[in-house]
């Protein structure tokens, strides 16, 4: 057995103990001279003492252990972080695809184009919205006169029609306003 110099009364932070210019990490159980009796520490005195029992294990293990963690935990947290990344650019293209389809939807009704519809595939906010711009487009087709009909219209009145903006331009005007003015179209 080797003895060893005994482990200082006051270790440095940590438990940590330098012995042979190498740092160890000690742990210190006093031993007392009575075994019968639980090793009550706070009623523990010095004369009981019968010696100490030290473990020891130098810091270069606990080192390369601590290492290896930081190096798993730097690795978890990048794949938590990617993994994260990844689901939020998924969920953002969930959502951003059927806003994209309602603009171009309401770009072609604006532009004058009956008969658009959307898909509405999903039970959430957007999907009552879609479906909602679906049941407006049907209501305003009902309520809106294709050019076609109004002009079929426009000729068959027997009254005059002159329609003007707002400087008094005349815009458009019917077949019994036109006869009236002697000015053909």
């Amino acid at each position: 057995a080797r003895i060893l110099p005994p482990p200082p009364r006051d270790p440095e932070p940590e438990g940590l103990w330098t012995w042979q210019k190498r740092r160890v990490l000690l742990v210190t159980v006093p031993v007392r001279l009575h075994q019968d009796e639980f090793l009550d520490m706070a009623s523990f005195d010095e004369r009981d003492l019968a010696g100490r029992i030290v473990a020891g294990m130098p810091t270069t293990r606990i080192d390369a252990v601590r290492s290896d963690v930081r190096r798993r935990d730097a690795a978890a947290r990048v794949v938590v972080g990617l993994t994260t990344l990844l689901l939020l650019v998924l969920m953002l293209q969930g959502l951003l695809k059927p806003l994209n389809e309602l603009l171009r939807a309401a770009q072609r009704v604006g532009a004058g184009e009956r008969g658009v519809r959307i898909d509405v595939s999903r039970s959430d906010e957007l999907g009552r919205l879609c479906s909602g711009f679906n049941t407006m487009v049907h209501d305003l087709e009902k309520t809106t006169l294709s050019r076609n009909s109004l002009d079929k219209i426009l000729a068959s009145l027997q009254d005059m029609l002159v329609v003007t903006d707002r400087s008094g331009a005349i815009m458009r005007v019917n077949l019994a306003a036109e006869s009236f003015f002697g000015r053909t179209s």
